[in-house]
C-alpha cells in the first residue's frame, strides 16, 4: 500500500461517494444443527471505469470483479475489495480514516471489527454490525438498538454516537448573536 496522502484522500473519496463499508450476516449451521451467523467485513468500490480499478489495485492491493453483466446500453460495473484479510483492511482504514466525509462512522466501526479478529464476542459482534447496517441506511443508530452504542475504542473523543452529532436546534444559539465587523485601517 501506498504512503502518499493524496492517494489515501483520493481513496476515501471513492469509498464515500461509490463505495461500501459493511458487516454482512450470515445464517449458518453446524453438523449437530445448531445456528449461529457468522459475520463478515468488506470495504470496496463499485464503478464503471477500468482505470479507476486498475488504480485501486496498484495503489492498494485487492482485486476487482464485475458487479453486474452489463446491459445493453448499460456500461459495465466492476468492484474493487480488499484482498488479504482484516490485517490490510485495518491499514487502509487508517490511511484512509482523516479524509472519509460521508461513511466515517462506518469506517470507526469497521476498525473496531477488524481489530477483534481472533476474538469469541458474539454480542459485542452483533451490535456493530447493527449499528453499521443502520448507518448505511441512513437510519439513527440510538434509534434501533436498545440503549446507547458505545463509540469505537478507536476513537479518543464522545463516548456514544449521539454525542458526536449536533442538530439544528443545538446550532440555533449561534444565530442569536449579532455579527460583528471590523475594519482595520
Amino acid at each position: 500500500m501506498t504512503n502518499d496522502k493524496t492517494k489515501w484522500a483520493r481513496l476515501a473519496m471513492a469509498i464515500d461517494a461509490e463505495g461500501c463499508i459493511c458487516i454482512s450476516r450470515t445464517l449458518l449451521k453446524t453438523r449437530t444443527s445448531n445456528h449461529y451467523f457468522g459475520y463478515d467485513l468488506e470495504v470496496s468500490v463499485a464503478n464503471t471505469s477500468m482505470k479507476l480499478m486498475r488504480w485501486l489495485v496498484r495503489y492498494f492491493g485487492g482485486e476487482f470483479r464485475p458487479k453486474q453483466k452489463g446491459k445493453l446500453g448499460v456500461e459495465q460495473c466492476f468492484e474493487w475489495f480488499i484482498t488479504g484479510g482484516y490485517e490490510k483492511i485495518e491499514l487502509m482504514l487508517l490511511g484512509t480514516l482523516p479524509y472519509y466525509i460521508i461513511k466515517r462512522e462506518q469506517a470507526l466501526i469497521a476498525l473496531e471489527w477488524a481489530r477483534m479478529r481472533g476474538q469469541e464476542n458474539p454480542q459485542r459482534r452483533a451490535e456493530l454490525h447493527a449499528a453499521c447496517v443502520a448507518l448505511n441506511f441512513g437510519e439513527s443508530v440510538e434509534t434501533n438498538m436498545s440503549g446507547k452504542l458505545p463509540y469505537c475504542k478507536v476513537n479518543p473523543y464522545p463516548k456514544t454516537f449521539s454525542e458526536n452529532l449536533k442538530i439544528e436546534s443545538d446550532l440555533q444559539g449561534d444565530l442569536q448573536s449579532e455579527p460583528v465587523v471590523t475594519q482595520n485601517s
